[in-house]
């Protein structure tokens, strides 16, 4: 999350649809970020930051929202491979650096390599990721299905969106950084199975509609 004081600027934070990247760069690029010595926490939802500000008296109204989404076929790919690429490099850190690797966050590490052993395919694993990963509308939308975001940039279009944002707000000189990366080797669809593709279309549904995405 990114909540800039300075520019009248909340950024929800979807997990896995670039939000580091958008937190990174335009902290960067000058805007504040009071969102933890307000006491919101990093993957709020829009409607728990608007409780947030009417209980510490913040105007929501005078704040312009704007968060990010993600393919969600791609986004839940991406997931798995995060999860899998920190039990792998927790693994290789603490062989080259056993003191650095002790101070490591080894519970988190511990989580991730049972669910690893666990799921050793994406196929057995998407039931589970459900369960770790909100669908995207969860974070934007009100309970009547009202958008209570401003603006919503699509990750692949990121850097455009982003300059867009900080003519908006009066920030100059923005230039995305692009964090927590993890690429696969293969188009996406090839880690789907037409069951599977089905299941996250359902689980999906509003974020597609509204962004228009295809698998």
């Amino acid at each position: 999350m990114l909540l800039s004081i300075n520019n009248r600027l909340l950024c929800i934070a979807i997990p896995k649809t670039g939000s580091a990247s958008v937190r990174n760069t335009l902290q960067e690029s000058g805007a504040d970020n009071v969102f933890k010595s307000l006491g919101f926490t990093h993957h709020m939802t829009a409607i728990e930051a608007r409780h947030r500000f009417n209980k510490i008296g913040l105007s929501w109204h005078k704040y312009f929202k704007f968060t990010t989404t993600r393919n969600p076929w791609e986004r839940y790919l991406s997931m798995y491979n995060y999860i899998q690429h920190k039990v792998d490099d927790f693994e290789q850190i603490s062989k080259l650096l056993p003191s650095k690797g002790k101070n490591l966050k080894v519970n988190q590490f511990n989580r991730y390599k049972i669910f690893i052993n666990n799921y050793p395919r994406f196929e057995m694993a998407l039931p589970e990721l459900f369960k770790l990963l909100k669908p995207q509308a969860a974070f934007y939308e009100a309970p009547n299905g009202d958008c209570l975001i401003d603006f919503i940039a699509d990750l692949s279009d990121l850097d455009q969106s982003l300059n867009l944002l900080a003519t908006r707000i009066g920030i100059r000189n923005v230039e995305t950084l692009h964090l927590n990366n993890t690429k696969n080797n293969k188009p996406y669809q090839e880690f789907y199975t037409p069951k599977m593709m089905e299941m996250v279309k359902d689980r999906e549904v509003k974020v597609i509609d509204k962004m228009e995405y295809q698998f």
